[in-house]
């Protein structure tokens, strides 16, 4: 009441998603994100992979000593964190938390 009181208005009721979209996203770690989150939405969508395996340049780059540049916790999602051993990610620890995630949300199910 507050609030229509000082003039504004109140906000309307989100309407529920479409059901027919057709989405197609890559494999990566914004990619499983957005399955994940198409998933709770109850939208259909297929996830592609052109690698035998998730993960994008994760799963590319394969040189000793690869690691992030970026504080690891900002490669984990809100819902799915990490205990990770360092501030700065290795390649073999980012790489299994890449395939940690879509095992433990069924993406593999959704994954071309």
């Amino acid at each position: 009441m507050l609030a229509e009181g000082m003039g504004f208005s109140p906000i309307p009721p989100k309407a529920a998603p479409p059901t027919d979209i057709d989405v197609t996203i890559g494999a990566g770690v914004s990619g499983m994100l957005a399955a994940i989150k198409l998933a709770e939405a109850g939208i259909e969508h297929v996830v592609l992979e052109k690698n035998q395996d998730v993960g994008g340049s994760w799963y590319e780059n394969t040189y000793r000593g690869a690691g992030a540049d970026t504080p690891s916790h900002l490669y984990s999602c809100s819902f799915a964190l990490r205990d990770w051993s360092t501030h700065f990610g290795k390649l073999d620890e980012a790489e299994q938390y890449l395939r940690d995630v879509p095992n433990t949300y069924d993406l593999r199910a959704v994954t071309r």
